[in-house]
């Protein structure tokens, strides 16, 4: 090989891996430095775009460096590490680096995530600033040469491989999604599909990619994925013209296309342009002397409350340390919060749509699919914005920008009382600290806003927005019982979205928490309620964990609270925090159904498990091609007790939704969450503390 070979192929791997960290696309390094290299002519093209390329870079990352767009009163600053700070991109590097040195990765892994192994609770819990800790991160890897799944720790202080195991379940990988792109579009059967349905350019047909819920026995349930397709052509939204009754079922171990299901041909949705204006005046948020947070690294000091955050590969948002300072005592509220899973099952029982049951969180990832947030469209102008660092399927650090926004808004009236009799009146405005966060899972986009207010109050807030998923009906079709008609030719289909919540609480601290239900109720009447104007709230405190699994009542306003049993108030009551139900659903789906077989969680909307770092995901940790139960279902047959002790609270929130066709094409933002408010944590309006008239 001559020099400029040498050269050339250099350059050219350079980009590569610069290309590779960039996006989570799979890249054919050889195809690319072959077209580089076919001519002269193609060396000098090939070595500018390499150049070119690789400037932008260096360019990019000195603007985002600078952080010019930020005014200085709003950057944070760092001054220790702490044990709960996410990965570095260098700490990324560094664990797959170590990874291949110890010779745990080959040429066919890809990695499904890797994160920060959370020390212990105690040790951070224990942590004092300055301390010397060490830092671990915890692999996923699957191998596509023999289809294992294999959990890791690195210890980066150390910097070797703690541990390496076969995972007891099968982690997905963005390059199963591209491996059924590129089977499904060489197939001769699918391009004829297409085709008989005047489709000229097979590159206007967008490919769609699902883990199935469950396969027929008679095929290998390996790895197969089901493919469905939308015809996008030249316009912005690939979902709102579906092909519908194509349905391909793609083995991506043996990389074939085994079933292609085509039940007849159905008139395609004509195109429709989607266009948003507004027409309302300007409405500016202005903040002269600054945001009244502050932002310590990952730790975020505002009003009384303390907490820090990160975006972890798989749950997406995560709050940790959730604390109140109250009068100088600074009393813990919550360890740490996460959507730990989000499962949609639709409808429809045709064939083509029975096996959609996504799992959002286990099988897909909201991290990996982090949205950028847009100052004064996603966020107020105000927002302070942070980026997040997550590892793509090979290993390398990619950066996302404005990943978060932490802001202040207006929250409406605090507390309010005009006096009659002194013609004293007394009103005070509130004020809401908001961290935001949206991820893109194919047609819907996700929001999570964890709301902090002045009266002790935690809210988390979900929206969902984005395009309902629909399927093509005839021209005379007015909606069927199992979905509803929102435009000539398509049909959006009943569906429900089930989030739940682990919320690791630590009222008053980790240990001595208890889980008490209270239900109201009418009073007989009788002698003692004489004109049945009475009723009462009776208090029960639940002991185990197959106690805790409760309904929602709103016939008795059926509520939850995590009590300390050692702490009180200056009243005598024992102090806790309450868990107040927003908007929410029972499934509908039968009992013994597939996806209530692999999402054990949707059997109750409240649960409590004894505090075990390693119970995260509701559906347990590999729900991706799982055939049997997991996660809460599993490990609650334990009935372990949850009484007096550290317990993880964990929260169903389901949503029924039934299309309405003011939702399309886009969908306006539908809101729903719950509160964490105190309940005789404080003895009196906390917000009485630091207000004065």
């Amino acid at each position: 090989m001559n020099s400029i070979d040498s050269i050339i192929n250099q350059t050219c791997n350079g980009v590569v891996k610069w290309l590779k960290y960039q996006f989570s696309e799979p890249l054919e390094s050889e195809w690319r430095c072959n077209f580089a290299k076919t001519s002269l002519r193609g060396y000098t093209i090939g070595a500018i775009i390499c150049i070119l390329a690789c400037a932008a870079t260096v360019l990019s990352s000195c603007q985002s460096t600078n952080r010019s767009d930020i005014p200085a009163s709003v950057v944070e600053t760092k001054t220790t590490p702490h044990p709960l700070d996410p990965l570095s991109a260098q700490e990324i590097e560094l664990t797959t680096s170590i990874l291949k040195e110890a010779h745990k990765t080959n040429r066919s892994s890809l990695f499904a995530s890797i994160s920060l192994l959370e020390p212990s609770k105690s040790a951070v819990l224990n942590f004092k600033a300055g301390e010397r800790f060490k830092r671990q991160a915890f692999a996923v890897i699957y191998d596509l040469g023999s289809g294992k799944t294999f959990e890791t720790c690195v210890d980066l202080t150390d910097k070797l491989v703690s541990s390496y195991k076969e995972a007891p379940g099968s982690a997905r990988v963005p390059e199963d999604a591209n491996i059924v792109h590129a089977i499904v579009r060489a197939d001769s059967q699918w391009q004829q599909a297409m085709r008989k349905r005047g489709i000229k350019d097979l590159n206007d047909v967008y490919i769609s990619v699902w883990a199935p819920g469950y396969m027929p026995t008679s095929q290998n349930p390996s790895r197969i994925l089901k493919a469905i397709f939308y015809y996008q052509g030249h316009t912005g939204n690939a979902f709102l013209r579906p092909i519908e009754g194509v349905v391909a079922d793609v083995d991506v171990r043996e990389k074939k296309l085994v079933h292609l299901a085509d039940s007849g041909i159905v008139p395609i949705a004509p195109v429709k342009e989607v266009r948003g204006v507004q027409h309302l005046k300007p409405l500016s948020i202005q903040q002269s002397e600054g945001p009244s947070f502050v932002v310590n690294g990952n730790e975020v000091h505002w009003q009384n409350w303390t907490f820090r955050f990160a975006v972890l590969p798989r749950e997406g948002p995560v709050l940790y340390t959730v604390s109140y300072n109250d009068n100088g005592k600074v009393r813990p509220v919550l360890y740490r919060a996460s959507c730990s899973e989000l499962c949609v099952p639709y409808a429809d029982p045709s064939s083509a749509w029975s096996f959609r049951d996504s799992f959002d969180v286990g099988e897909l990832h909201l991290g990996l699919n982090t949205a950028a947030l847009e100052a004064g469209k996603d966020a107020p102008n105000n927002a302070k914005f942070f980026d997040a660092i997550i590892a793509n399927q090979f290993g390398a650090p990619i950066t996302y920008r404005r990943a978060l926004a932490l802001y202040e808004r207006d929250g409406g009236i605090l507390w309010r009382h005009y006096d009659k009799p002194t013609k004293h009146n007394q009103s005070l405005r509130a004020r809401d600290l908001v961290l935001s966060y949206i991820t893109t899972l194919g047609n819907y986009d996700y929001g999570f806003n964890w709301i902090f207010r002045e009266d002790g109050a935690l809210e988390c807030e979900t929206t969902m927005t984005g395009i309902m998923l629909a399927k093509g009906v005839a021209d005379d079709n007015s909606g069927t019982e199992h979905g509803h008609s929102v435009e000539k030719n398509v049909e959006a289909v009943h569906h429900q979205h089930f989030f739940c919540f682990r919320l690791d609480m630590d009222v008053d601290g980790a240990s001595n928490n208890s889980l008490v239900e209270t239900n109201t109720r009418s009073a007989p009447l009788n002698e003692a309620n004489p004109y049945g104007n009475a009723f009462c709230m009776e208090v029960k405190k639940l002991h185990t964990e197959q106690e805790a699994k409760r309904t929602i009542n709103l016939a008795s306003t059926r509520r939850w609270k995590v009590i300390n049993e050692n702490c009180k108030n200056s009243l005598g009551q024992q102090t806790g925090y309450m868990l107040i139900p927003g908007e929410n659903s029972l499934p509908y789906a039968a009992e013994n159904s597939y996806v209530r077989k692999r999402a054990g969680y949707l059997g109750a909307h409240v649960w409590a498990t004894p505090y075990q770092a390693d119970q995260l995901y509701a559906a347990g940790t590999y729900p991706f091609n799982a055939a049997s139960e997991d996660g809460l279902g599993k490990w609650t047959k334990a009935n372990r007790s949850i009484e007096n002790q550290d317990i993880v609270l964990w929260y169903t929130l389901g949503i029924t939704h039934e299309p309405r066709p003011e939702e399309w094409p886009i969908m306006p933002v539908h809101r729903s969450g719950f509160k964490l408010i105190p309940n005789s944590f404080f003895s009196q309006n906390p917000s009485l503390n630091y207000w004065s008239d």
